[in-house]
């Protein structure tokens, strides 16, 4: 194995355990192990990548193994007692979103991580996106922003109930505030936020600081699945496809012949855009989750030369307090 290679564990075999061990072995890492509670899961993925082990608990694997990093991918309820286990091992730690089930245990999650000079970075990745780097990047184009508007219509939903419909939006929050925390100039806890539910599974959340107006849509119930950002400044919009990973600009130019011309060059730029952006994807085998590679690649990077975390503690847990505060105002 390269020095420059990072030994990793995968605590979880779903849906994101997948894509975090296809990710990790195309960023600089290995995955040594896998654990899952379903052994044959656990199995199956591990099989995926030559050398893994697979382990029915977290537990055994950090004991077993020389790794540098641990991936939680497990379901939220586990995720405290999993960081601090790995904590414990000198580990660093990439975990899936959100970090922890409240705020007060973001907080000491993240000072006792602070205090072994561990990393622990969640999986915040659509900040990560290179659509979205791409506006952020061009709002010079835009002129001043005046309004951020997020859509998310997620087909998660499906057969679950009131309560069930409730941990959905609590575990999708993370990713509106995470933009949101990309665009406000002040940190996100000074920003005047509301939240409303209009029915199960169905929230809008809308924040204010002086001239820039945030507001997000979560819906269980809309379709079809959307997960997209419009920027939108006085010269001119940025549109970003979160699902894709891609954006474009839209020109803010007034008069008839506009008004006319607008649908069709629309369509122009959306097309070239997802096109190009398909090819890129397609020769990068990056098939889903755009920006999910490129966050763990930075938390290797980070964990190999001992620098910066790709995503600051303090803004962890500012979002966390964030998100605590809106679920506080929905129940």
């Amino acid at each position: 194995m390269s020095d420059r290679t990072l030994p990793v564990g995968i605590a979880g075999a779903g849906l994101m355990g997948r894509w975090h061990a296809h990710a990790a072995a195309r960023t600089g890492g290995r995955v040594l192990g896998v654990a899952d509670p379903d052994l044959g899961r656990a199995r199956r993925l591990a099989e995926a990548h030559p050398g893994a082990r697979a382990f029915s608990e977290a537990g055994p694997m950090l004991a077993a193994l020389e790794l540098r990093a641990l991936h939680v991918c497990s379901p939220l309820a586990t995720h405290a007692v999993l960081v601090e286990s790995a904590l414990e091992r000198g580990l660093d730690v990439l975990v899936e979103k959100p970090l922890a089930q409240d705020a007060a245990t973001t907080e000491r999650l993240s000072i006792e991580a602070e205090r072994a000079g561990r990393l622990l970075v969640p999986v915040h990745q659509y900040p990560f996106q290179r659509g979205f780097s791409r506006a952020r990047a061009g709002l010079e184009r835009s002129g001043p922003l005046r309004h951020a508007e997020m859509t998310l219509c997620t087909a998660g939903g499906a057969g679950r109930d009131e309560r069930g419909l409730a941990e959905l939006v609590a575990e999708i929050l993370p990713h509106p505030l995470s933009v949101a925390q990309s665009l406000f100039r002040p940190r996100i806890h000074e920003v005047a936020w509301s939240v409303e539910r209009f029915a199960s599974g169905e929230v809008l959340v809308q924040g204010r600081d002086g001239a820039l107006a945030f507001r997000a849509l979560v819906s269980a119930a809309s379709r079809p699945p959307e997960s997209s950002l419009s920027l939108r400044g006085e010269r001119g919009t940025w549109r970003v496809d979160f699902f894709h990973g891609y954006a474009n600009f839209e020109p803010g130019s007034v008069g008839r012949s506009a008004k006319i011309l607008r649908p069709f060059g629309q369509s122009a730029r959306n097309l070239l855009a997802a096109s190009s952006n398909l090819a890129r994807r397609t020769a990068a085998g990056e098939s889903a989750y755009p920006g999910l590679r490129a966050l763990v690649s930075a938390f290797y990077r980070a964990a190999r030369e001992q620098g910066p975390p790709p995503i600051e503690p303090a803004a962890v847990r500012e979002l966390a307090l964030v998100r605590d505060r809106l679920l506080a105002d929905l129940s």
